[in-house]
């Protein structure tokens, strides 16, 4: 896994955005917010290209907005 600049500033981004959801899904008990949170921890980790990176982040950071609020 080649660590350059662009995946290094995602896998920051996506960690803080990921910490924030764990903490907001853990605080008030949503389940979807937490799994997601956890997700983004996770996915700089396992995911090496940049453009999978991207992806995988934007659709990990959407889908609690988009599964609506229960």
């Amino acid at each position: 896994m080649s660590m350059d600049t662009t995946t290094l500033f995602l896998s920051v981004l996506f960690g803080a955005i990921g910490v924030g959801l764990l903490t907001y899904g853990k605080r008030s008990e949503r389940l979807l917010h937490m799994l997601a949170g956890v997700g983004l921890i996770a996915c700089p980790y396992v995911i090496p290209s940049v453009a999978a990176l991207l992806a995988v982040g934007s659709l990990l950071v959407a889908t609690p907005f988009l599964a609506g609020r229960r």
